[in-house]
């Protein structure tokens, strides 16, 4: 038997009413994320982030970039509404991506520099689909929550962008 339209709604409305999926909520899971790509986006939406202290963007600067630590170590969260970059595609010519960070204030930042192309192409590796658009390519990360370990980060070798005690959970944009 195959379920009506009407059938399948009053099913929504029962895992909906249930408490299974908040009204409003989004249904997709969070996803953890380590490597190249979460050190890279936990570092730079650290480095512009307005919720962290002076203090904090250093230590966690010293711990990307491999710099002894000034202060005993922490673990230190980065944490951001939404992350994304939306790049032109590339046949209709070269022009740096533009990047967007929000932190639930007024505006979003808007990154500047060479951290727009490394963003672009962390939130590639962290799983951001390539939402493809007129002659534009958009990379979209949720709910970003990033934990900077200064321990592992200072004691484990790393090698390039791959720095141990970086890691994030965020919800990919569908």
């Amino acid at each position: 038997m195959r379920p009506t339209t009407p059938g399948i709604l009053a099913a929504a409305i029962a895992i909906t009413g249930a408490g299974l999926v908040p009204a409003g909520a989004r249904a997709d899971p969070e996803k953890p994320v380590t490597g190249p790509g979460a050190a890279v986006l936990a570092y730079i939406v650290s480095q512009n982030s307005p919720l962290l202290s002076r203090r904090e963007k250093i230590a966690i600067s010293q711990d990307f970039n491999g710099a002894p630590l000034d202060g005993p170590a922490k673990i230190r969260v980065v944490t951001a509404a939404s992350v994304s970059c939306r790049a032109r595609n590339p046949s209709f010519g070269r022009a740096p991506p533009v990047c967007l960070l929000d932190f639930g204030g007024d505006r979003p930042v808007e990154l500047k520099g060479q951290d727009r192309y490394r963003l672009f192409k962390a939130l590639g590796k962290v799983g951001a689909e390539d939402d493809a658009g007129m002659g534009h390519v958009e990379r979209r990360v949720l709910d970003v929550k990033c934990t900077v370990d200064d321990a592992k980060a200072q004691h484990i070798p790393s090698t390039g962008d791959d720095v141990a005690g970086f890691s994030c959970i965020l919800r990919l944009d569908d």
